[in-house]
């Protein structure tokens, strides 16, 4: 079973139904600025990590309330001596789920090449949380290993935000609010939103008004209207750390024309911005079905993605 249907079954338990449009968005919005790829999925990225250790659920705040929440993350720590820069990965979920499990073999990848690599869970709507509550996490798990350094061998003075989806959304956000401090270095967003009120642009009708109801998941976690502060092209500006954005031209979750007007945005603002179409891909590791997701675990994106990593940090480290 892949994250898409792990995804929609949460989702509709919930009665929070999750919206897939029938159609892809019109061609000439992928033929936008940026690179076009060929989807050849090729050598894929090991299915278990090499030489790095992985530290599993460790928790790194509590919120109160009727039930306590523990949010935890697994944390990869290199085996070759530290500091290291550190990758603060968000994973996806349409805003219902917030897997701190899920890319374990991409994040493994990462932490190989000399990185620390976090996979943080952030509250969403399923915990009546807002935007705002998944700022706070990031900052907080921040905080947590700017705490545990020594422990974890993390220079957190260096860190790239690395988000899908959902969590691509909230690293682009966290990025531009600055909510993180002067410590976020670059962005890593793939198949993520930017203006939510243009989510569903380009998509079947039925796809639109889902996305756009009061009650969906996007309305409740951001506001509907989208409010300013929750939208990350409210805030880019030439300080702004430079991002790198993939999307998949057959993406029928979030738009294509969100990495674009992104791209744009940054790039108006004298951003270095690199935005890489894969052709005939999906959203991410959600795509269905499940072999279309195999692009998204290559080799072929996880070098450019950890090449992105080490100029940004100045880490000479690579796999």
């Amino acid at each position: 079973m892949n994250r898409l249907t792990i995804v929609k079954i949460i989702s509709r338990l919930r009665g929070e139904p999750f919206a897939v449009s029938w159609v892809p968005v019109a061609d000439d919005w992928n033929r936008g600025d940026g690179e076009r790829w060929a989807d050849r999925p090729g050598a894929q990225v090991p299915s278990r990590e090499r030489e790095s250790t992985l530290n599993r659920a460790v928790v790194y705040a509590e919120r109160p309330g009727r039930k306590r929440r523990r949010l935890r993350m697994d944390i990869h720590v290199p085996e070759t001596a530290g500091p290291h820069p550190l990758v603060l990965y968000l994973p996806g979920g349409g805003f219902a789920v917030a897997q701190f499990r899920m890319g374990r073999p991409q994040r493994g990848y990462v932490a190989d090449a000399g990185f620390v690599v976090a996979s943080m869970e952030y509250r969403t709507v399923g915990d009546g949380a807002t935007y705002e509550d998944g700022l706070a996490d990031i900052r907080d798990a921040i905080a947590y290993l700017r705490h545990h350094e020594a422990a974890y061998q993390v220079d957190v003075s260096r860190v790239v935000l690395w988000g899908e989806s959902s969590g691509g959304y909230l690293a682009a956000l966290a990025a531009t609010r600055g909510v993180a401090g002067g410590c976020v270095m670059g962005v890593v967003d793939v198949v993520g939103a930017s203006d939510l009120s243009q989510v569903a642009d380009g998509f079947d009708e039925a796809t639109q008004r889902m996305w756009h109801d009061p009650y969906s998941l996007v309305s409740r976690y951001v506001g509907n209207p989208l409010p300013h502060e929750a939208n990350p092209l409210e805030f880019v500006n030439a300080a702004t750390p430079p991002f790198l954005l993939f999307h998949g031209d057959d993406d029928r979750i979030v738009s294509p024309r969100q990495s674009l007007i992104l791209h744009r945005a940054l790039t108006a603002a004298g951003v270095s911005s690199r935005r890489i179409v894969l052709e005939g891909a999906g959203h991410g590791e959600l795509a269905l079905p499940t072999s279309d997701t195999k692009v998204w675990t290559s080799t072929a994106v996880m070098e450019v993605i950890v090449g992105f990593l080490t100029a940004r940090t100045g880490s000479a480290a690579g796999p």
